[in-house]
């Protein structure tokens, strides 16, 4: 997976996607496989992928070898593209002392100590401060349809106004930043997130 625009590359991440297999034996021939966090490094108890296998030697799915593997790094480390769900442990520990209904509610009552990292989904080597649009998207080896995915992200920017906040100091216009992108590689979709900020009263 490569993202790469203007500015150099955002980001390069390989991963190696091997078959099953026993400890210390060869892997099973597949065709396909989902990449999801079931299938990498981790098990009950670990908190950066309670839901993996590996750190477990017993008898059952956690005990299993993993298969997703980061191509260049450690093996007992969680690899994937995918978002880091909440609940697992390394990320809900974030949250400290606030419960999560208070954070997650139409109208967030967030602590001035709150530690803001708990809302980055993205494992921690795919984030960026943001995009500027017409980066590179660049994706080998995740589509049974063809070995290579190439497409461009849009120009352009978005702008906004701002309308009953004047004494605020709110700008009357405003120019909202592109900081998620989400790619789903069955449906070929690319799904972006632009967002802007002002004080209100």
């Amino acid at each position: 997976l490569m993202l790469a625009g203007d500015r150099g590359a955002l980001l390069d991440k390989s991963l190696h996607i091997v078959g099953d297999r026993a400890p210390g034996g060869p892997p099973a021939p597949f065709a396909s496989m989902t990449l999801g966090y079931e299938r990498a490094y981790g098990g009950i108890g670990f908190g950066l992928n309670p839901i993996g296998r590996g750190v477990d030697a017993g008898p059952n799915q956690y005990g299993e070898t993993p298969n997703i593997l980061l191509a260049d790094g450690p093996t007992n480390v969680p690899a994937g593209f995918g978002a880091i769900p909440s609940s697992f442990p390394a990320r809900r520990q974030l949250l400290g002392s606030t419960p999560k209904t208070s954070v997650v509610q139409a109208t967030a009552s967030i602590p001035d100590d709150f530690d803001w990292t708990y809302f980055q989904s993205a494992p921690p080597d795919q984030r960026f401060d943001h995009l500027d649009g017409n980066e590179w998207l660049l994706i080998d080896g995740m589509s049974g349809a063809e070995a290579r995915i190439r497409t461009r992200l849009p120009g352009g920017y978005v702008l906004v106004r701002v309308y009953g906040h004047d004494q605020a100091g709110a700008p009357p216009g405003l120019r909202l930043r592109l900081d998620t992108l989400r790619v789903d590689t069955e449906l070929r979709v690319c799904e972006t997130i632009w967002r802007g900020h002002f004080p209100v009263t």
